[in-house]
């Protein structure tokens, strides 16, 4: 237990973003703000000291919570023990990958399934209000997950990513589900580069890619981390440097004027949004711009990459935050 003078708990209670009406959580008639409900909230679940005011003395006593919070223990038990077994674990293979690597994974390091595979029928079920509207949402709450998870990983790096921060923060069900959601992901990459192999060629069986897919992904990592991290560095450099070239002929052929003398421009925009599934009026419109969403959704799996590798990262702290900051130039 520890006291403290009235003036004292007024500057604690700006710290703390509250007011004195704080003093008062134990009393008979608490009055507290939103604020303090808040900061009284955080008090009780993270099991930090809980300050009230000692009846008739004019001091504050910070006195310990009751029990109820074993979850909040195990979690820092759980903290505890993996940055211990970090520390073993970084004197024999300590990190490797550098600002570099990280900042061009975050990038472009799994950039292209959604915009190669999925763009056309975005425009087809959304059109292109429909879809330019679809990515837009989609991207400002994947930017907004990213400085989040770089947030966290600053404090925990080497927690094991967004699946770990799940199981430790929410639930290990829900750090599980994720996982496999991740897993699943990758293999449907394999088969997007499958499907992109099989439009330019059919005398390949998809099997045999899917193996050599697979087959390349396996020798890559079994080695060195920092051969994964100029491999992808070099990949992804090229990757961005062709997309940026489509996107340029792209405008060049939509702005500059055919052998008859007109541009395409927005002549494609008379209908913005299309009528899914031939389904008439706003009901149709909808389901389009829906379905967009869904699209969109799968076209940026994969921008939490950097938070993954963070415990490979050179100074992830810094690094790692600053890479996921650089997600708004592939969004």
């Amino acid at each position: 237990m520890m006291t403290l003078q009235k003036g004292h708990w007024q500057a604690f209670s700006r710290v703390f973003g509250c007011d004195t009406s704080l003093i008062s959580i134990c009393g008979s008639q608490p009055a507290l703000t939103g604020t303090a409900r808040l900061c009284l909230h955080l008090v009780w679940t993270t099991q930090i000291p809980v300050v009230r005011e000692s009846s008739g003395s004019g001091h504050v006593q910070i006195v310990a919570p009751p029990g109820g919070t074993l979850r909040f223990e195990e979690q820092r038990r759980h903290i505890a023990e993996l940055q211990e077994l970090w520390r073993h674990i970084k004197v024999d293979l300590p990190p490797q990958l550098s600002r570099r690597h990280i900042g061009m994974i975050s990038i472009g390091g799994v950039i292209g399934t959604g915009l190669f595979l999925g763009s056309a029928s975005a425009l087809h079920n959304g059109g292109p209000l429909g879809a330019l509207l679809g990515y837009v949402v989609v991207g400002s709450v994947v930017f907004g997950l990213c400085v989040s998870i770089g947030e966290m990983i600053a404090f925990l790096p080497n927690v094991g990513g967004p699946v770990g921060l799940a199981d430790l923060y929410v639930d290990p069900a829900l750090g599980f589900s994720l996982g496999w959601a991740s897993w699943y992901n990758w293999t449907a990459e394999i088969s997007a580069a499958t499907v992109v192999v099989g439009f330019w060629t059919k005398a390949i069986p998809p099997w045999i890619l899917t193996a050599l897919f697979l087959f390349m992904a396996t020798v890559v990592n079994c080695f060195p981390s920092h051969v994964y991290g100029e491999l992808e560095f070099w990949f992804s450099t090229i990757k961005v440097l062709t997309i940026v070239i489509m996107i340029i002929v792209s405008l060049v052929l939509d702005i500059v004027p055919g052998q008859d003398g007109r541009s395409l421009g927005f002549s494609n925009w008379q209908e913005p949004f299309a009528q899914y599934l031939s389904l008439d009026g706003a009901k149709g419109r909808f389901l389009g711009f829906i379905s967009v969403l869904m699209q969109a959704a799968f076209s940026f799996s994969g921008s939490e990459v950097p938070g993954i590798a963070a415990g490979e990262v050179i100074d992830a702290t810094r690094n790692v935050p600053r890479a996921l900051c650089r997600v708004w130039i592939r969004i």
